[in-house]
């Protein structure tokens, strides 16, 4: 028989959760739509399960259950229709699960980055807009994807940047750290675009055409940014999960065949329906 437990207390609770905190540096690397506050999984995941057992999220996103539910000693078990949020969910619990990161190669990165963004700052000065930059060449540049699509967005100079950047992640880093770096990568896209910052995500994933003049952007700062802040919260972190993680790349309604283990909570924010 299935130990009943006593919920009544849900009824209390300010789901807003306004005064609580369960933020962990992982959750924030990189922006992804939809996503639901850390404490409402963890809650509810530390109410209806035990540690040792395993929690699903069927339509687990960047994956902010499937962290929570290792954080609190769960196995966890997610699936996630879109490639990117399995990729970030996949990725961050490897970190959480304590999977290699080479972070000497990563500061060294940093110290690059550092310096390449000040090699030229008048690029950045308002009466410098139609200069182009003299201390990165353009070859390359045809290796970052989409790059004709990309030239509507970005400022030639920014897109050199860009293009570096890309071309150094993927040809010097392998495995997690790799992982990692792309995904910061990702995170620094649409603040690095030409236009106004004060444009919704929806400005461009509903592919908006952009208009008017381009202004250029540091796309080495603001990578460099979040390198920094990135390596400086795992150093500081000591939460490490011991704990079994699996994320499946896959549509939620083949649960059945993913899945053959034992299974003790769902939680999940499904997406609209």
């Amino acid at each position: 028989m299935v130990k009943q437990r006593d919920i009544s207390h849900f009824e209390l609770l300010d789901w807003d959760f306004t005064k609580e905190d369960s933020r962990h540096f992982l959750h924030n690397i990189c922006w992804y739509p939809s996503r639901y506050i850390p404490i409402i999984p963890a809650h509810l995941i530390q109410s209806l399960s035990n540690a040792g057992d395993t929690v699903l999220d069927p339509f687990c996103g960047a994956g902010t259950t499937i962290l929570e539910a290792l954080k609190l000693e769960r196995n966890a078990i997610g699936i996630e229709l879109n490639p990117v949020g399995a990729y970030m969910s996949s990725t961050k619990s490897k970190i959480l699960t304590g999977s290699r990161l080479h972070t000497n190669k990563m500061k060294g990165f940093n110290d690059y980055l550092a310096k390449c963004q000040y090699e030229d700052t008048d690029l950045f000065s308002v009466s410098s807009h139609n200069k182009s930059s003299t201390y990165k060449s353009s070859a390359g540049m045809k290796s970052l994807p989409n790059h004709a699509e990309n030239e509507s967005w970005y400022h030639k100079d920014t897109l050199r940047m860009l293009c570096d950047l890309y071309n150094k992640i993927e040809n010097e880093f392998i495995g997690l750290t790799r992982d990692i770096l792309r995904i910061i990568f990702i995170s620094i896209l649409m603040n690095s675009t030409g236009y106004n910052r004060d444009k919704n995500y929806a400005y461009y994933a509903d592919n908006v055409k952009p208009k008017g003049e381009k202004t250029p952007k540091n796309a080495y700062s603001l990578y460099q940014h979040k390198l920094s802040k990135f390596i400086k919260e795992l150093e500081d972190d000591s939460i490490k999960s011991l704990n079994t993680f699996e994320i499946f790349n896959d549509d939620a309604r083949n649960v059945n065949r993913l899945i053959d283990s034992r299974v003790d909570l769902i939680v999940t924010s499904p997406p609209y329906l």
